[in-house]
């Protein structure tokens, strides 16, 4: 919401917008995670609700970044293929 455009809607009006904009499965979930309708709550919970489950999934996202510390065989980029491939021939032949 606060990367698009107000258009001069009001905050609530926005809100409502951005909810009713959600496919089904996500306003699902936000009404679970509210404890009801999230259109039943204020402005102001249903944004600091929003907020909450956006900075959790950020925190989820990062937690599951995997970093490799050393390559592993599926992370051979194509230069370590074609040198190894050459390795081969020249002890094969």
């Amino acid at each position: 919401m606060r990367k698009t455009p107000t258009h001069g809607f009001s905050e609530p009006i926005q809100l409502n917008i951005f909810i009713d904009g959600l496919g089904p499965q996500s306003k699902q979930l936000l009404d679970a995670t509210a404890g009801g309708k999230i259109k039943m709550k204020t402005p102001d919970e249903a944004m600091d609700l929003i907020e909450s489950m956006d900075a959790s999934d950020i925190a989820i996202l990062r937690d599951r970044a995997h970093i490799p510390t050393k390559k592993s065989l599926l992370e051979l980029t194509s230069q370590n293929a074609l040198q190894a491939s050459r390795d081969t021939n020249r002890n094969i032949q």
